[in-house]
């Protein structure tokens, strides 16, 4: 694959990165950062707690996290919210078992009846949710319980079902988010994103300061392609709360879906001078890397790419070759990435060495492969060059890009019917491609 593919799939891949902080950097992302908390009561905790979800629930799991407080660790509602905002994270195995220890502290607890079915359908379970979400609504037919079963049903396909639960949440109460929310994930779920955008507009319109209904709605925006609204949505969001972080990630996102590259880049320098996540950082770095690559800056690009690896590099405090050994694939996609930036810049002597050591690891790792032809091309070093190229056409005999790099080699080594063939070769390949 060329680079530019390879960035398409890694833009197109992009929720792939919350993949990877889920599974590759949650253990950072709870490491304590305001031990001060711990000497707060567990009332004014679990009161700025509250308050916390309401700016942006799904960073509510940092603050329980550096909370650190027992009263926290052994409240079944907090343990709920904690659960949820895994799930949300798509840290499934956590929020299971975190979802299971608050049903175990409160068994007839409705909040936490309904929150573990919520999970459960996250986790592809509806079956299994569907008892826990019965049961909390006969507990407590309110909005919340109601939403909740709604969207269990949604999920089993008990179309009938989900629509009577959801008109009883509506009843109990019209203006509740939860309500909101529900609607929206099951329109979304039935292919009606535009429906969906106007069931959360109204709810903004009514509650134009609460910041969970601007993020939903500018989440939702983008869904249906309407990305200047989402644009939109996160820029008063930011006018509110100028430090949102994942108001201006997501803001970051957008604009450079939408080309508009500076400004991307000027959300995520916002981002990166908070005092962050390194788990964002990461993701933050890879985006910068992308729009200053876009913009041309290549120098700007390599240093952000840079950055990434170094993050990534102090989480385990592992040198190179441990790092790719043992580190999900991520990380040699970073490291080839930045490789590949070097290359650019033509440090061709200090991109070949970690490609050295990506491939001694991952031998048959494409992307790897050929950055490494490429810095062997940067140096003159024709044969070993021509030896990448021709690992990679065994490998794959059919990919046009490679038989014109190989010609190109050969005809540095003054093989010109060498790569006179690959040049034919070449045009037959693209003349297939264009027949098919």
């Amino acid at each position: 694959m060329n680079c530019s593919v390879y960035l398409t799939n890694l833009l197109s891949a992009l929720f792939l990165a919350a993949v990877f902080l889920c599974l590759f950097l949650h253990p950072l992302f709870l490491k304590p950062a305001l031990a001060s908390k711990q000497t707060q009561s567990s009332s004014a905790l679990l009161a700025a707690l509250r308050k916390h979800q309401m700016d942006d629930d799904r960073y509510a799991i940092r603050f329980i996290s550096e909370a650190r407080h027992p009263a926290l660790s052994n409240n079944a509602r907090v343990l709920s919210d904690f659960a949820i905002n895994y799930a949300k994270a798509r840290w499934m195995g956590e929020a299971l078992d975190l979802s299971e220890k608050a049903l175990k502290l409160a068994p007839k607890d409705d909040y936490v009846l309904s929150s573990r079915a919520w999970v459960l359908t996250k986790n592809k379970n509806s079956n299994v949710a569907v008892v826990p979400a019965k049961m909390a609504v006969s507990l407590k037919p309110d909005a919340r319980n109601l939403a909740i079963l709604a969207e269990v049903f949604q999920a089993r396909g008990d179309i009938a079902q989900a629509d009577d639960a959801l008109a009883k949440a509506r009843h109990a109460d019209q203006s509740s988010f939860d309500t909101t929310a529900a609607s929206a994930r099951i329109l979304i779920a039935r292919m009606k994103g535009p429906e969906a955008l106007v069931e959360v507009s109204k709810y903004v319109k009514l509650h134009p300061n609460d910041l969970r209904g601007l993020i939903l709605h500018s989440e939702v925006a983008e869904i249906v392609g309407q990305r200047k609204q989402c644009i939109a949505d996160l820029t008063t969001l930011l006018k509110a709360q100028p430090k949102h972080g994942y108001a201006l990630q997501k803001r970051a996102e957008a604009y450079q879906k939408e080309k508009e590259f500076a400004l991307a880049s000027a959300d995520i320098r916002r981002l990166l001078s908070l005092d962050s996540d390194v788990g964002i950082k990461i993701v933050a770095n890879k985006t910068l890397s992308e729009c200053q690559e876009s913009l041309g800056n290549l120098k700007e690009a390599y240093k952000a790419r840079a950055a990434t690896v170094a993050l990534a590099n102090t989480i385990y405090k592992s040198d190179l070759t441990t790092a790719v050994k043992t580190l999900p694939s991520d990380f040699s996609k970073d490291m080839v990435d930045c490789c590949r930036l070097e290359i650019a810049l033509k440090r061709y002597e200090s991109a070949l060495s970690k490609l050295n050591i990506v491939l001694l690891n991952r031998p048959n790792y494409t992307h790897a492969r050929e950055q490494h032809a490429y810095a062997l091309e940067g140096l003159s070093r024709w044969n070993e060059a021509l030896a990448d190229w021709s690992r990679l056409i065994t490998k794959q005999p059919t990919y046009p890009k490679w038989y014109e790099n190989r010609a190109r080699v050969y005809k540095k080594l003054g093989n010109e019917s060498a790569a006179h063939l690959d040049l034919e070769t070449l045009k037959k390949l693209l003349q297939d491609s264009e027949g098919t």
